[in-house]
């Protein structure tokens, strides 16, 4: 089963969600690219002008929320609300998730989000 992946930016209240999903599953290449970019922030400001990444649906929608988060503290939030920390190990996959989700009980739905800082 496929669940969409959003950044979160944690240094607004309430915290700003990305409006598009960088990724369907914690064990693909576009969550592990997705963390990769957001821990090696900030991206290129060309990054909308590389083929490479205009040819990747799912880099593309992460590469447009951390271009404007350069240097905010950001999560992990699902469809279904469950918030999950940014860090080296959420590249490894779903085991080290798991392993380190965070409590969901008070996550909001991705709805309404914004790109802006």
């Amino acid at each position: 089963m496929s669940t969409y992946w959003y950044f979160e930016c944690l240094d607004h209240d309430p915290p700003i969600q990305s409006e598009d999903e960088f990724t369907q599953h914690t064990d693909d290449y576009p969550f592990r690219e997705g963390v990769r970019l957001a821990l090696s922030r900030p991206v290129p400001e060309d990054w909308w002008d590389r083929k490479t990444l205009a040819d990747n649906y799912f880099t593309a929608h992460a590469c447009r929320f951390l271009a404007n988060h350069p240097t905010c503290s950001l999560g992990l939030l699902n469809e279904y609300g469950e918030r999950r920390p940014l860090s080296a190990d959420s590249s490894n996959g779903a085991s080290d998730l798991n392993a380190t989700a965070l409590d969901s009980s008070s996550a909001s739905s991705v709805v309404g989000s914004s790109d802006a800082d």
